[in-house]
């Protein structure tokens, strides 16, 4: 009975010619053309029509020989041919919906390939996307606004931002805060191209990956950029404050105050402060009291703070014409009348406030003639070991040693006195 159903549907089949229905392949081909528009004169939509139709057909009949074996009842021949002509207009109803299905499926399978491809391809250009991907979409079209989200899924986007973050590198430009004029800075360059430092008189490249000083020579503003760069998207500012003036004046007539020798410097510039380095000693104010104790030349260097914070400096130097001896005469009348004159003690010791030992020696034998550590007890000719006065016209030894000494003097001083007789 069964074969007999199946010889009956395939006779049916083999002389049964569909109805060629034109509005239906009309919107087939409207549909069509949204989704996937071709060249002009292409009969590619026909012949995928035609290719779908049969391969829906021949998968028809193949699937009605694999069916499973059941026992029936064996129908009557007027139910039988009835039951024929159902399965027939089934199955034609069956073939032209899958074909239409089928043909939009395999539409849709091609842009969806091609987009799959782009977004893979994220070093292509955006404008290499080809036009036909985009599909506008139209309301109350469900078929189209199913498709959209395959079909326009363009690589514009994708592409653009990975191009721009292949594109940009990471510049890390050297931060300078305001300095001042003169200064001098450590530039380092941290990125794998030059980087330009430009303002008012000056004209600096640091080579990738290196570091350079940088002297600040004017004031206003500077700039720093990539070397190459033209947007000006990497580059900072910093400004260059004025620095102040700085001068000053030495008096070369060494005066003494409170027996040492005093140079009296002054600054003939303003300034919030100023800083004065000589000797290795350092004061600060807009005049000063420098000492030197020794015969020689020295630098003397003023550092000025303008109001604005920047610093200048100045460096001037100066000759000393002779060497400190607590301000000792070299001879002394002991048969005088006049106080001054008739003791010797070298006088920076009856003004300054400091402890001492003075012993005077006769050069002949080496003994000591007189000791003291009394500034107002000076030694009066006479020798302590005989009670008398010694030869006149003779060279006697003195030699102080000084407890308490200023910086840079030595604690130790030797001279010559010799006794005369002013008669």
């Amino acid at each position: 009975m069964k074969k007999n159903i199946e010889q009956g549907i395939k006779n049916s089949l083999e002389n049964h010619e569909m109805a060629y229905n034109a509005s239906a392949w009309t919107a087939i081909q409207v549909k069509l053309d949204k989704i996937m528009p071709v060249q002009p004169k292409s009969n590619f939509k026909f012949y995928a029509a035609i290719f779908t139709l049969l391969a829906v057909a021949i998968a028809s009949l193949i699937t009605l020989d694999k069916l499973d074996d059941k026992p029936t009842e064996e129908p009557s021949e007027k139910s039988q041919n009835i039951e024929n002509k159902k399965s027939i207009k089934s199955i034609e109803a069956g073939i032209k919906s899958n074909s239409e299905l089928t043909i939009l499926n395999s539409i849709n399978v091609i842009p969806n390939k091609k987009n799959e491809k782009t977004v893979t391809d994220t070093n292509k250009k955006s404008n290499d996307t080809p036009k036909n991907q985009r599909v506008n979409d139209q309301p109350g079209d469900n078929l189209e606004q199913e498709t959209t989200p395959i079909l326009a899924t363009s690589n514009n986007s994708m592409s653009s931002d990975t191009s721009n973050i292949a594109a940009s590198k990471t510049i890390v430009l050297p931060t300078i805060e305001d300095i001042c004029e003169g200064e001098v800075i450590n530039v380092e360059n941290k990125n794998d191209e030059a980087i330009l430092i430009e303002g008012n008189s000056l004209h600096f490249i640091i080579p990738a990956y290196s570091k350079r000083t940088v002297i600040t020579k004017s004031t206003g503003n500077h700039s720093i950029s990539v070397l190459n760069s033209s947007d000006g998207k990497n580059s900072s500012t910093f400004f260059v404050k004025e620095g102040p003036s700085v001068d000053f004046t030495i008096d070369s007539d060494v005066k003494f105050e409170k027996g040492t020798p005093s140079t009296y410097i002054e600054s003939v510039v303003p300034g919030q402060d100023f800083a004065w380095v000589y000797d290795g000693q350092k004061l600060n104010g807009r005049k000063v009291i420098a000492h030197f104790y020794d015969k020689g030349d020295y630098d003397i260097t003023l550092t000025v703070t303008g109001s604005n914070g920047c610093k200048a400096s100045l460096t001037k130097s100066m000759y000393v014409e002779q060497t400190y001896n607590l301000m000792a005469v070299n001879s002394f009348i002991p048969a005088s009348t006049d106080n001054r004159k008739n003791t010797f003690m070298p006088y920076a010791l009856t003004q300054r406030d400091t402890k001492f030992t003075m012993i005077i020696i006769d050069p002949l034998d080496g003994h000591i003639v007189y000791q003291t550590n009394d500034a107002t007890a000076g030694w009066n000719g006479t020798d302590i070991a005989t009670g008398s006065l010694v030869s006149y016209e003779s060279a006697y030894i003195w030699k102080v040693i000084i407890e308490t000494k200023e910086v840079n003097e030595n604690n130790e001083y030797v001279g010559n006195i010799i006794p005369v007789d002013w008669r």
